[in-house]
């Protein structure tokens, strides 16, 4: 916001920040949807609760969809274990699979259920092979 303060437009504003143009242009409308709100706020309350009120506007709103299912230490026993021969496991294999992995990680009581694909996503997202 303070770049749209500063009068760049919104492809500058996404170029200088490496995001999407449309990203700009949402945060930039919710900003103004809320400008009445802020000032009446900043006009009637003390500092403190405008402070609230920008943190708030500008904090990432809920998003639908599930909660997580899986605590970051379970994603990270799961991913440590990846990094480890399946042989250390005992299991009768050379090369981990997703099933091979979400099988252990249940024996190991890491997680009560897990599916293969579930265990590959978290693989894919710290690029482990």
């Amino acid at each position: 916001m303070l770049l749209a303060f500063a009068k760049l437009n919104n492809s500058q504003i996404a170029q200088q920040l490496n995001v999407e143009r449309h990203c700009v242009g949402k945060w930039r409308r919710r900003w103004q949807g809320s400008v009445d709100a802020l000032l009446a706020i900043e006009m009637n309350e003390p500092q403190a609760a405008l402070r609230r009120a920008v943190e708030d506007t500008l904090r990432d709103a809920h998003r639908s969809g599930r909660p997580t299912e899986f605590t970051d230490e379970q994603v990270a026993k799961v991913v440590a274990m990846a990094s480890r021969s399946p042989r250390d496991f005992d299991r009768p294999v050379d090369d981990w699979t997703g099933r091979e992995l979400a099988a252990e990680a249940k024996r190991q009581e890491i997680v009560e259920s897990i599916s293969p694909s579930r265990v590959n996503h978290f693989l894919r997202l710290v690029d482990l092979k």
